[in-house]
């Protein structure tokens, strides 16, 4: 016997190149690897071929991963990139030109996208976007609709609170939304409010604040997500402007309703979204809630008294959505 065959050495070095040769059987695709032989030439061969079927894929696939990098789809891109707003009011039927796909409430919007209407909603689509330096953007057809629109980028002059706001936009649910009682005339009637609950006692003079003194009748709907539920709770007000309050009854508890105000001939005067809050929890939530009607009534030039108020509806509900949002908001 050779000192090849009983070093032990070589003994293991002869079965680690059988290993390796077998491994290399099973991952190669080209049948020239499977005719070496498991000698040490053969593994230098075997090695020598691996590293040109290597090299041959890596051609193949060349083609692939250009079309992958230069082709995919533009909205893969924009999880990378950094949004300048949101949209938060559509109609019809909108699409990203580059992507051929279509916008979303809510959704958020990037740098030099370009949005145009969809041919189906030529005639009456609108939309509005909410910039993160504070302004806002509406598009109305069919006299903005000639174009694609060019997002601007305002990553530059964040108001901050534009954006936070944005993020919070997902809690929506867009079927709500679409039952919202429209906007009256900016100044009359009714007022979107955050109301305390203290000791059992709601003061509605918030709400009230554009409404003529009288007596009227108070209702209350719980709202959902489908909107303001079919029972409801009444209560008899005197509103002599200074002084407003509900002794609350255990049905009306902290939460998000739709308030229905009546006159004594029965005429419903008004209704608005109120937001009824623990008393510990009214000073927090009413900031945040009035920085955004603030910032409702600066847009109202560009986008409309409608579409303003239909924003500050939109964050009452989110803020009954999630009242730790009122820290980041306020």
């Amino acid at each position: 016997m050779s000192l090849v065959r009983s070093s032990p050495m070589r003994a293991l070095m002869h079965r680690n190149l059988i290993l390796r040769w077998r491994l290399m059987r099973f991952v190669a695709p080209y049948e020239g690897l499977r005719r070496a032989r498991p000698t040490e030439s053969g593994l230098l061969a075997a090695s020598r071929q691996l590293g040109r079927c290597a090299w041959r894929t890596a051609l193949r696939a060349a083609p692939c991963i250009t079309f992958m990098v230069l082709c995919c789809p533009l909205s893969l891109a924009k999880d990378f990139a950094a949004d300048t707003g949101f949209i938060f009011q559509l109609q019809g039927n909108w699409i990203d030109t580059r992507t051929g796909q279509v916008l979303q409430f809510g959704e958020k919007v990037f740098p030099n996208e370009q949005i145009a209407v969809a041919e189906n909603s030529k005639r009456d689509g609108s939309i509005s976007i909410a910039l993160y330096d504070g302004t806002a953007v509406k598009l109305t057809c069919p006299q903005d609709c000639a174009r694609p629109y060019a997002v601007e980028d305002k990553r530059s002059s964040p108001d901050g609170w534009t954006a936070r706001i944005g993020k919070a936009w997902t809690l929506l649910f867009p079927q709500e939304v679409a039952v919202i009682v429209p906007a009256g005339v900016r100044g009359a009637g009714l007022r979107e409010a955050v109301l305390p609950v203290r000791g059992g006692v709601v003061n509605l003079v918030p709400v009230l604040a554009n409404v003529k003194t009288g007596r009227y009748d108070v209702e209350f709907r719980r709202w959902t997500q489908s909107g303001p539920v079919a029972r409801s709770v009444a209560f008899a007000l005197d509103w002599r402007r200074t002084d407003a309050t509900l002794s609350s009854s255990p049905s009306v508890e902290p939460g998000l309703y739709q308030l229905t105000l009546v006159d004594g001939a029965g005429n419903a005067v008004g209704g608005a979204l109120v937001l009824l809050v623990p008393d510990a929890a009214y000073n927090t939530t009413n900031r945040a809630f009035e920085r955004a009607r603030a910032i409702s009534e600066r847009w109202a030039a560009n986008v409309g008294d409608a579409v303003a108020h239909r924003f500050i509806v939109e964050c009452l509900i989110v803020l009954s959505r999630d009242p730790n949002l009122a820290r980041d908001l306020s």
